[in-house]
């Protein structure tokens, strides 16, 4: 569900690292959700990991927009946009609903996630990327 792909680099090396990042942190949610299966409480775990997720989101998406700014991507006011939703989104997690229905709301939020942050660098940062790497060449 957060394997890197190649398809995925963007090919500015900090930024593929960074996404990476992500997609380890979207991995130990898919960790923490098999102990939920399992009956196990996971409430503290899965708070960390989204007070994690969130402050390296706020960090990626402060890098990725200061790259575009630097390089006068068109879209950056679309682009800052996205992130505005995404980080919306992490900010309207209700932890106490969580904690009622661990499995239910552990499964909706890793799918949210994972089809966000593949989408989002499949396309709209591929996009500011090819752009990037033609002014730098």
């Amino acid at each position: 569900m957060f394997e890197w792909k190649e398809a995925y680099s963007v090919g500015i090396e900090e930024i593929d690292k960074q996404h990476k990042n992500l997609l380890g942190i979207g991995e130990e949610l898919v960790y923490v959700m098999e102990n939920t299966t399992k009956g196990l409480d996971q409430y503290d775990e899965v708070k960390r990991l989204l007070k994690e997720l969130y402050d390296y989101t706020i960090y990626h998406f402060t890098s990725e927009e200061k790259l575009m700014e630097k390089h006068d991507f068109l879209e950056l006011p679309s682009h800052q946009f996205q992130h505005k939703l995404f980080v919306k989104k992490l900010e309207e997690i209700d932890l106490e609903e969580f904690d009622n229905d661990q499995l239910e709301t552990t499964n909706q939020l890793l799918d949210f996630i994972a089809n966000w942050i593949t989408e989002h660098i499949l396309k709209e940062d591929q996009k500011y990327s090819k752009i990037i790497r033609e002014k730098e060449a």
